[in-house]
């Protein structure tokens, strides 16, 4: 009896399955249902999502390929490209690692996972994890260069900030003793003046030199 019953509910949830996805199926030009099948129709729903930034909705659409079909190195980079999108840089970490476990000749998951680490600001993991390994994958892959190119200059530019803010300090203006025995007051007053110029001027430098500007980085949003 139970067992009967089982096989009603089964084939009345596959009939529903069927009757749910025969739009989609046709919209995907998708002849036969299967789990293989299934999945690419929710990678396709996600890769929509992602062309109107429907960042959420992709995840969960690429999430539920994986679960249909956890082989598929392709679902874990496009996952890794929402993850990135809203800021879950573990999780794109995670996703580019796997897909590489599943495909270590797949360049799309190494410049994806050099998209994260530069989106993160870890310019040389993104140049030497990431994107030197794509381009060993493709020598004649220009985008790739220019990624290198920029992530170097992030990396450059992150280094001489470092440098001049350890040699800098407060010491580097002058500054005038106002307890000299020998200032007047009008002394004191311009001294005065002349302490607090070069402590609010040493205050904008140093605002001014520990912001990052964001540049792109090749195709984030490129999937598959």
């Amino acid at each position: 009896m139970y067992l009967l019953l089982y096989i009603v509910v089964t084939y009345c949830c596959f009939i529903y399955i069927i009757c749910a996805f025969s739009k989609d199926m046709k919209e995907y030009g998708v002849e036969v249902l299967n789990v293989i099948n299934l999945a690419d129709i929710f990678k396709l729903k996600g890769n929509d999502a992602m062309l109107f930034k429907g960042y959420p909705f992709a995840i969960k659409s690429y999430t539920v390929a994986i679960a249909l079909c956890g082989d598929n190195a392709i679902y874990y980079c496009n996952r890794a490209a929402a993850y990135t999108q809203t800021k879950q840089y573990t999780e794109a970490i995670s996703d580019c690692e796997k897909a590489i476990q599943l495909d270590s000749s797949y360049r799309k998951a190494y410049s994806r996972l050099g998209s994260v680490y530069f989106a993160q600001g870890k310019y040389s993991d993104a140049i030497h994890k990431g994107f030197k390994k794509a381009l060993q994958l493709d020598p004649d892959d220009e985008s790739m260069k220019r990624n290198i190119q920029a992530a170097e200059q992030k990396l450059m530019e992150e280094r001489e900030r470092n440098s001049r803010s350890s040699s800098r300090n407060t010491d580097s203006y002058p500054r005038f003793d106002l307890n000299d025995p020998r200032a007047s007051d009008s002394d004191r007053r311009i001294m005065n003046m002349i302490n607090e110029y070069n402590r609010r001027n040493h205050a904008i430098i140093a605002e001014s030199e520990s912001e990052v500007s964001t540049q792109s980085v090749g195709a984030l949003n490129a999937i598959d």
